[in-house]
């Protein structure tokens, strides 16, 4: 099984509610966003047993000028949010927070905040908006991860120059434009099955995994545009266990 390249930003979005994230998303990537949840929560604001339909539901819409694609936002902690709002403390009381998985459940819902962005026509594009850190799969890599890292190591030419015809160097950038919509200014790219794997955990915020990188992997952590700027490849076969990216080279 090959081994793929997980890309986490750190995302300076507004998030304070479903709609106002729906309202700047659709303005920065001019799409037209659908914005709702899905209803897999068994439970109603009443904290009554219902039995979930699993379907998606829509709250609103937000229509962006001439858009060619419609994107959806769903708040995956939307129904448990409804029910803690509604039951403040009592929450804790109620018949159903005894059940150990539903109370996994709220108790995450407390803590954490999670939006899923997904383009339903290209269903391989998506991605996650956590507290602080957005999971991109809009930007998937294809030729995956060992091909990412060979992209920063010398060939059999030894020249630098081979670096701006590699497939990483094109999905870097189309990796930027995307995150500046995004309002994301830095990014790791992480192995999903290395030693590195654990830092893309759902709710790892953006301070943690970076002080892991700058503790535990201080000296396998290749800083992208330091090495841009450098001009300096790699060994063959000295591959990094991550790359941290604030884009500084592309930025101009």
């Amino acid at each position: 099984m090959g081994h793929d390249v997980r890309i986490i930003g750190k995302h300076n979005l507004d998030t304070s509610s479903l709609e106002a994230l729906a309202i700047t998303l659709s303005k920065s990537l001019e799409v037209s966003i659908k914005y709702g949840y899905n209803d897999k929560f068994d439970y109603n604001p009443d904290g009554k047993y219902r039995k979930a339909s699993w379907e998606l539901v829509q709250l609103g819409e937000i229509i962006y000028p001439d858009a060619c694609t419609t994107i959806w936002l769903t708040d995956e902690y939307f129904p448990i949010h409804q029910l803690i709002k509604k039951q403040g403390n009592n929450i804790y009381d109620l018949p159903c927070f005894k059940l150990d998985y539903i109370q996994r459940e709220i108790i995450e819902a407390m803590n954490n905040i999670c939006f899923e962005l997904r383009d339903w026509e290209n269903d391989y594009n998506w991605g996650v908006i956590f507290n602080n850190t957005f999971h991109n799969d809009f930007n998937y890599f294809y030729p995956r991860w060992w091909s990412f890292c060979n992209a920063f190591m010398e060939d059999q030419t030894g020249s630098w120059d081979h670096i701006y015809n590699t497939a990483m160097y094109k999905h870097r950038k189309d990796v930027f434009q995307f995150f500046s919509c995004m309002d994301v200014s830095e990014a790791v790219y992480l192995d999903d099955q290395g030693e590195t794997a654990g830092l893309a955990v759902d709710f790892y915020d953006w301070e943690t995994i970076v002080s892991e990188l700058n503790t535990k992997f201080k000296d396998t952590t290749l800083h992208v545009s330091d090495f841009m700027k450098q001009r300096k490849l790699l060994p063959k076969g000295k591959y990094p266990l991550a790359f941290y990216d604030d884009f500084a080279d592309l930025k101009g």
